[in-house]
């Protein structure tokens, strides 16, 4: 789950899963692998499909606000 940047709401985060519902691994070694899509002149294309949602943090109180969040991600490949 994706911590809220601070300031705005509590008591949220924010859930990442796959389309069939697993969550989405927050280390290098669990990675999911991407679909490949197809060869084009500069390289290749895949794709990655996720869905976010907001999910209640345990039974933390509630409170509020803009609920924003930033997920920075690297793109390892042999």
């Amino acid at each position: 789950m994706l911590n809220l940047t601070p300031g705005g709401a509590e008591g949220i985060g924010v859930a990442l899963t796959t389309p069939t519902g697993v969550k989405l691994p927050f280390s290098k070694w669990a990675g999911l692998a991407m679909q490949w899509v197809k060869s084009e002149e500069d390289g290749e294309r895949y794709t990655f499909e996720f869905q976010a949602k907001y999910t209640r943090k345990g039974s933390a109180k509630i409170k509020p606000g803009r609920a924003d969040a930033v997920l920075n991600y690297v793109l390892d490949y042999n």
